[in-house]
């Protein structure tokens, strides 16, 4: 399936942005995030459930069928993308209705079954410094209402769960590409940094349609400018501002007093403290100055450049 490329995320690295450019590509059949939540098509939601969640039997039972159902659908476009970071960060990610509670979530056993699902496909996903993806994903936690703990406490509690049940341990991006190159071959795992496009995400969709073979200039045209994330706090500022003036006339009549004013107390609430502390910062940037020194050499690429943690490189043993 050389036509057929996986993006894993990582989350926190313009992939709603990504995704929507895709959807939109005449070009580009697309399966995943975006459409997996809908069930249009079905395959997007059984594609992602088969890899995460089935137990091995039933894997089994069902791979090869999607298997001809995925080489069948790219036998009619282009390129055929599955993008969903639920691949590469699905217990922390809020799935829906449909999803069972716990997912297969260590990275070689997904990469494994998504190669018995598109063998020979092309694999890529872009990093961001941990340090910057932890502050960035736990405002996301506070605007879901899923968190209202302080960023230090928040910090400290990943700290705590090391190693496996810990956000941190997820973001071990060499260990997502040791995972991924071990079942697709390194030659077929294509690695960015977030940082390099964060300005300039023209860049980066640039860069996926020389990987993918899609019309870069079509591609610029269905992203459209923007993103999708970074320019969603907006809009959700001014609709709270809507509600807050509108919520207590409407709904006087219809709710208790209690509710009401708990609603508009939500409303009005400041987010946590965002402060971390020196110490808790460097331990998480020691934890991953290791890890990341391992995909630098990996990879070529120079993280420390964009302020990743790398540690330093061993030594050279003097020849006797």
């Amino acid at each position: 399936m050389s036509n057929v490329f996986i993006h894993i995320g990582f989350p926190k690295t313009a992939t709603t942005t990504l995704q929507g450019a895709l959807m939109r590509h005449g070009a580009c059949g697309y399966l995943g995030k975006g459409l997996r939540e809908k069930g249009l098509p079905e395959l997007s939601l059984r594609l992602a459930q088969a890899a995460l969640y089935l137990d091995r039997f039933r894997f089994e039972a069902a791979a090869d069928g999607l298997a001809a159902e995925i080489a069948a659908l790219a036998a009619t476009v282009p390129a055929l993308v599955i993008s969903d970071e639920t691949f590469a960060f699905a217990e922390y990610m809020e799935l829906g209705e449909h999803w069972p509670k716990q997912p297969v979530v260590d990275h070689w056993t997904v990469a494994h079954r998504l190669a018995r699902l598109a063998p020979g496909a092309g694999v890529f996903f872009s990093t961001r410094e941990q340090l910057d993806f932890v502050g960035s994903y736990y405002r996301q936690e506070v605007k879901r209402g899923t968190t209202e703990e302080p960023l230090a406490d928040y910090a400290a509690r990943q700290l705590d769960e090391l190693p496996r049940r810990s956000m941190l341990h997820a973001i071990r991006y060499d260990e997502a590409y040791d995972a991924y190159a071990d079942a697709f071959g390194p030659d077929r795992v294509h690695v960015s940094i977030y940082e390099a496009f964060r300005e300039d995400f023209g860049a980066w969709l640039d860069a996926v349609a020389a990987l993918t073979g899609l019309d870069a200039d079509g591609l610029r045209e269905s992203w459209g400018g923007g993103h999708a994330n970074r320019d969603r706090p907006r809009r959700q500022r001014e609709s709270v501002r809507q509600i807050r003036a509108l919520l207590p006339k409407q709904v006087k009549g219809l709710l208790p007093k209690d509710v009401r004013r708990g609603v508009l107390d939500r409303l009005a609430k400041p987010p946590p403290p965002t402060d971390l502390p020196e110490a808790t910062a460097t331990a998480i940037r020691d934890y991953f100055a290791g890890p990341n020194r391992a995909l630098a050499d990996r990879t070529g690429l120079d993280l420390a450049a964009h302020g990743y943690a790398v540690a330093e490189a061993p030594a050279e043993t003097a020849s006797a």
